[in-house]
């Protein structure tokens, strides 16, 4: 809690834990915010990503061009990314406050969608075992009382996902993800229609 972090690929990083909580903290000028993450290659050590709660955070201008390694995952996702989570379930983004990012205000992104066409392809990356396909999609996610502003503006226009920018990203499926209660101008929807709604 009360941290601030500038001037790194991924600002925060959460991959493969569960029972996290990352509050009150400040990220900006990284390439992305926060990124929560179900990975592959430690999936056989760590075999999951749940109950991560990301909430009460400023999360502005993480446009920092993507400097990782050539040729790892890192360097796949794209710049400007507010809060990205990949394969995470179970877990609460709120009040959070996400602007001017250029690419993602808030994206819930499937794993093996994410990689589709690159060497990480769950198709065939090698460290992709069935168990983590049957576990790659994020779910049940929660996506409440957040304020997004001007995110998703101005994509690489290169990067093969940049028609999906927008404040708020669903790339997967519905998978009991909800959004409830956010202030937002702009919606992807992989699955097409409205956000589904929190009870």
């Amino acid at each position: 809690m009360h941290n601030e972090v500038t001037g790194n690929v991924n600002g925060f990083e959460v991959s493969n834990s569960d029972d996290i909580l990352l509050a009150h903290n400040r990220a900006y000028g990284n390439s992305v915010g926060m990124a929560i993450l179900l990975l592959p290659d430690i999936f056989d050590d760590r075999a999951g990503a749940k109950r991560i709660h990301v909430r009460d955070n400023q999360v502005v201008a993480n446009n920092k061009p993507n400097t990782a390694r050539p040729g790892s995952i890192l360097a796949s996702v794209p710049s400007g990314s507010g809060i990205l989570y990949v394969g995470v379930d179970d877990s609460e983004i709120a009040r959070n406050h996400i602007e001017d990012n250029d690419s993602v205000g808030i994206g819930l992104v499937d794993y093996c969608l994410a990689t589709l066409g690159t060497e990480f392809s769950c198709a065939v990356d090698p460290t992709v075992t069935p168990e983590f396909v049957a576990d790659n999609t994020a779910r049940r996610n929660r996506v409440v009382d957040n304020v997004l502003i001007e995110n998703g503006t101005r994509p690489d226009p290169g990067h093969p996902f940049a028609f999906a920018a927008a404040d708020l990203v669903a790339l997967g499926g519905r998978n009991g993800n909800c959004y409830s209660g956010n202030v937002f101008a702009t919606v992807f929807a992989f699955f097409g229609g409205s956000l589904p709604e929190c009870e």
